[in-house]
């Protein structure tokens, strides 16, 4: 290694080279990298979908759900299944093991088994399709398309248009908008169709065979293919209007006109909705997850831009959100934060160790952080939230091992020694020690890629990024840096020597009276230590939520009344504007949806409901702040608002990307055999989880069970009119709900094309036996002749989890007052009661978003195993298991640190923040193992009690310069971004916070604890040789009286 060291150091034209091919590569990989918002995670679930028309959910589970789940239940790859069975659909959703089959393999097998089964199941289903779930898309904008009036053409054609701009940009792979869908409804009258005698089901026959394509093939000829198929009219209203339904020979024929009424109309909740209390069209282009957003989110400004131009009065746009923009502004505060942290770095190093070799110690970082650039293209990362967390956590520890071999080259100069022979003796006398240190900050993030889950994928590209960088800084360590400081630094003038001299004389003298303390300080230290245990662990809060984007504050409510949307809104509109007057003081926007809310875990529909979904989000200002002080104005706001028109009125908070995951939420899953009942232990829960500390609520689903009407068919009558079971359901299913009969273009969109016989919106139970049915003779005959109507509670879904019924209550908490794992506690605890009551259900208390729970597990495998790695490396570096020990002792005083910063600043200790715990346990170790060396290598020989505390000491001062140096130097790449000096850091805060006070806890515990318990160690080392000489004394003592004896016994008869 010798030979290699010193081939570097007088290579200065090789060593200049690789540095400029180094940082042109790096450039150049680092244009190609898209850029976005998360890394794309493969999605370890499979969906199953199976509907058939108008079944209830009690046939939708008994026919369908319990047969599928049975024949799935003991697949080796699949985890858990989940089944909700509603009216017409059930939906089946399968958790997969990770490692043991291929999504691909997975898939395959499990459309085999549906199938093999399929002869089980009903004959009428519609759809049975499996899937695997995917991320393969994300909305990259927002826009508001405002004053669109419904009722006028050029108005869809405007808005058309501006969706096809954005089409046109590549990248883009889908524009969503919620405008109203105008569907094409055939409305069908009874007393007409019986005049004609013709039947329904022959009226949809020929709606059907008319809509449906009918190619007929191709020949070939001359060597040529020719395409043969039947010519359609273009499809319009008159063309359906006058679809033949029947003829005779005679030129007689019966048109769709004669017996039923065509026409567009909206759903009855479809509306244009307020944006920002204005009313208009929300439109959302998509692109795919592997692009560049940054990109993507330019081209279409500029596109929309131009756009804007030609729209006429008074339409106009308006961009509510851009994801590029919240990317590039993370970009650009790490851009920001590096380049402050990189001149304090240089700025220090001038100070203490003098301005050419703080240069020489800085040209390292850009070195170091291009070459990363080339590594994790290779290994297939982009940049995004999770890769910028990375590029944080190294930007303070890069230059660390640059600066103890600088610091070791400036003492070799003091010392005497020429710049050639200082260079490779600190090269070669640090190579150990430092290779050390940096294989422990790697195997610190190792375990990342060990633990199999889906938040490995997550992180995936934290320990890429750091192995790759922290192995260009070894390489630069050892093989450029002492090149450089040989040929441009001959002289050690520092300004800051008699400020480094003055921390040394008083560490000097605080550490001999610590040391003479030393019993002392370690009772206090353990007793601080365990005090804070106590304290902390009550008192911080902890929070793996993993959710990026926006946070969405959703004000949601129900009406006693109301008669239609339009209703809807105007009984709102005080709310809405109160909401959207907030947007004078923080940036948000309000949107506005009557007839649909999400309450208590499931969406829920119909005119009664509301929601505003104001999505906060700011570049400049703290997230955190942002979000306390827009709930704040609300939460005092909405109580004035609240009056008897109301039944419910209340604020939530979730994340923009996904209203399904339910944030700050445990869920009670009660289940049981088939055909269980639920009433009673309801009761029971209801009374049970009120009252528990720092609930919000707990929401029962009262829609759950409701009245429904069943008809009770007799058979024997039905069979004597001629009438089947799927013939009656046929002729009934209109009355209730339309019939979709199926997708079609008209003017260049799809539309829905659906049937109703004299649908009306509000139905009485009385209105059923004025229903008439067609026999097969075309005589109408009243319902009432073949069968009877009665009206029961039923379930409007049903939930299985693994083949069982199950009963979810939602319970939400306050993250003010309490978190999730202590919440659980509380919640599990407050059920002990309903379970002793009923032992024949099984109860269970689960996050409601899994990913916390599985996160929590997660994190503790990680950091276990990184403890356990790290004493590992520690051991075989040193040679020594207790000395291994004493060298990490500052990782958990680190922990402790970086926890109290936490407290003190008010924040939660979030996921993000404890994998910056794991660069504290790999940073922590780097100045503890250099001190440890050279206190070891001072130590070699001596052997005088009082002269080894000297060498303690003398070791321990000699290592603060460098320990200062790579503290200081740390703390000034990771503090800018902790307290946002050079931006707001927004979600990348918590790495850089638990870095950066971690590091500053473990930096006094290397100062003071390492020699403490060193000089412990040879104290009781000490003892055990004195108890050794004691016994040894004594043996000897022992040995000389039976000695003395024998000879005394041997001499008596001699002398007798």
């Amino acid at each position: 290694m010798k030979k290699l060291v010193t081939y570097f150091i007088d290579r200065s034209f090789a060593v200049n080279l690789i540095c400029l091919a180094i940082c042109g590569a790096g450039i150049f990989m680092m244009m190609s990298l898209t850029r976005n918002l998360a890394p794309k995670v493969p999605m370890h679930k499979i969906r199953i979908e199976v509907s058939i028309l108008g079944a209830s959910p009690q046939t939708m589970e008994q026919e369908v759900a319990f047969p599928i789940e049975e024949s799935l239940l003991g697949m080796p790859a699949v985890e858990e299944i989940y089944s909700y069975s509603s009216k017409g659909s059930v939906s089946f959703n399968l958790e997969l093991y990770r490692g043991k089959q291929s999504l691909q393999e997975t898939l395959e097998a499990v459309r085999s088994r549906l199938q093999s089964m399929q002869s089980q199941l009903p004959s009428n289903i519609e759809r049975m399709e499996a899937s695997l779930v995917k991320l393969e898309t994300i909305d990259v904008m927002g826009y508001g398309f405002f004053n669109f009036d419904v009722s006028n053409p050029e108005h869809h054609r405007w808005l058309d248009s501006f969706k096809e701009t954005m089409r046109q940009v590549k990248g883009v792979v889908r524009v969503d908008s919620r405008e109203p869908q105008q569907d094409l409804y055939i409305e069908i009258d009874p007393a007409k169709l019986s005049y004609h005698g013709i039947s329904i089901s022959d009226l949809r026959r020929k709606l059907a065979s008319f809509l449906q394509p009918t190619p007929l093939g191709a020949v070939r000829k001359d060597g040529r293919a020719i395409i043969v198929d039947i010519q359609r009219p273009p499809l319009t209203l008159e063309t359906l209007e006058n679809v033949t339904i029947s003829s005779n020979r005679f030129g007689q024929e019966i048109l769709i006109k004669d017996v039923a009424e065509i026409k567009f109309r909206p759903d009855h909740l479809s509306r244009v909705f307020p944006f920002n209390g204005k009313p208009g069209v929300f439109v959302q282009p998509a692109m795919d997850t592997s692009d560049d957003a940054i990109t993507i989110s330019t081209a279409i400004r500029e596109a929309v831009a131009e756009f804007e131009k030609e729209l006429p009065e008074p339409l106009y746009i308006e961009e509510a959100f851009n994801s590029g923009d919240f990317i590039q502004q993370q970009l650009d505060v790490l851009t920001s934060n590096a380049l402050m942290g990189f001149v304090l770095v240089t700025i220090l190093l001038a100070i203490f160790v003098g301005i050419r070799p703080a240069i020489m110690t800085a040209i390292g970082l850009p070195v170091a952080y291009l070459g990363t650039m080339i590594c994790i293209d290779h290994f297939g990362v982009n940049i995004d939230l999770i890769s910028v967390m990375a590029m944080i956590i190294i930007v303070g520890i890069l230059v660390d091992d640059a600066i103890i071999v600088a610091e070791k080259y400036v003492q070799n100069i003091e010392a005497g020694l020429k710049p050639r022979d200082a260079a490779i003796d600190a090269a070669l006398s640090l190579m150990a020690p430092i290779t050390g240190t940096i294989l422990t900050t790697m195997v610190a993030f190792s375990p990342i890629l060990l633990v199999d889950g889906d938040i490995s994928d997550w992180f995936y590209s934290v320990p890429i990024i750091i192995m790759s960088a922290l192995a260009l800084s070894w390489f630069e360590c050892f093989f450029i840096l002492p090149n450089h400081l040989k040929h441009f630094v001959t002289d050690t003038k520092a300004w800051g020597d008699g400020v480094i001299q003055y921390f040394a004389r008083v560490y000097r003298n605080v550490l001999k009276v610590t040391l003479k303390l030393r019993w002392l300080m370690l009772f206090v230290g353990l007793g601080i230590f365990a005090g804070s245990g106590a304290f902390l662990k009550d008192r911080m809060k902890l929070d793996f939520d993993l959710n990026i984007g926006a946070t969405r504050l959703q004000v949601v409510g129900t009406l006693k009344e109301s008669q239609s949307i339009d209703d809807t809104l105007s009984q709102i509109k005080e709310v809405e504007s109160f909401l959207v007057s907030l947007r004078d003081n923080a940036n948000l926007d309000v949107v506005t949806r009557p007839g649909s809310a999400y309450i208590g875990g499931s969406r829920k529909t119909g005119m009664r409901y509301f929601e505003f979904s104001m999505f906060v989000f700011d570049l400049k200002e703290d997230q955190k702040t942002l979000v306390a002080r827009v709930k704040d104005a609300i939460e005092k706001g909405l109580p004035e608002l609240k009056d008897d028109r109301f039944d419910s009125l209340e604020l939530v908070s979730r994340t923009a990307s996904s209203e399904d995951i339910k944030q700050d939420t445990v869920t009670v899953y009660v289940s049981g055999k088939d055909r269980v009942g639920f009433d009673k232990i309801e009761a029971a829960l209801k009374q049970d989880l009120d009252g528990i500390p720092g609930m919000l609520g707990a929401y029962f689903d009262d829609e759950r069970l409701q009245e429904s009407w069943f008809f009770v068919p007799d058979f024997k009558k039905m069979e004597s009119y001629g009438l089947s079971n799927q013939e009656l359901t046929n002729q009934l299913a209109g009355v209730f709900s339309p019939v979709q009969l199926g997708y079609t273009r008209f003017n260049g969109k799809q539309v829905k094309i659906y049937s109703e016989i004299n649908r009306k919106e509000d139905f009485d139970y009385e209105d059923l036996q004025k229903l008439t049915v067609q026999t097969p003779q075309k005589t109408d005959i009243p319902v009432s002749y073949i069968g009877s109507w009665k009206r029961v509670k039923a379930q409007t879904f049903i939930a299985h989890r693994d083949g069982k019924r199950i009963f979810e209550v939602d319970v939400r908490y306050d993250k003010e007052q309490t978190d999730l794992l202590k919440f659980k506690e509380a919640v599990a605890a407050a059920l002990n009661k309903t379970s002793e009551q009923f032992p024949d259900y099984t109860l269970s208390v689960e996050s409601a978003d899994k990913s916390q729970e599985e996160a929590q597990g997660w994190i503790i495998k990680v950091i276990g195993l990184s403890l356990t790695a790290i004493l590992l490396i520690l051991a075989l570096t040193l040679g020594s298991i207790s000395q291994s020990v004493l060298v990490v002792l500052p990782i958990p005083l680190g922990f402790l640190g970086a926890v109290w910063a936490f407290y003190l600043h008010q924040l939660d200790l979030t996921l993000i923040g404890m994998v910056g715990l794991l660069g504290v346990a790999g940073v922590a170790v780097n100045d503890s193992i250099i001190m440890v060396y050279s206190v070891n290598r001072l130590m070699e020989g001596v052997k005088e009690r009082a002269a080894q505390r000297d060498k303690v000491i003398e070791g321990a001062v000699s290592r603060l310069r460098a320990i200062m140096l790579t503290t200081i130097t740390t703390l000034g790449g990771v503090f800018p971004m902790a307290y946002g000096w050079g931006g707001e850091s927004g979600y990348t805060k918590p790495i850089a916070f638990s870095m950066g006070w971690g590091l500053l806890a473990s930096t006094i515990a290397t100062l003071f604890v390492i020699p403490i318990v060193m000089e412990m160690r040879h104290d009781i080392l000490a003892g055990f040789r004195w108890l050794g000489g004691l016994f040894q004394k004594q043996w000897k003592g022992e040995s000389q009286q039976e000695h003395t004896q024998e000879v005394s016994a041997s001499e008596s008869p001699s002398r007798s």
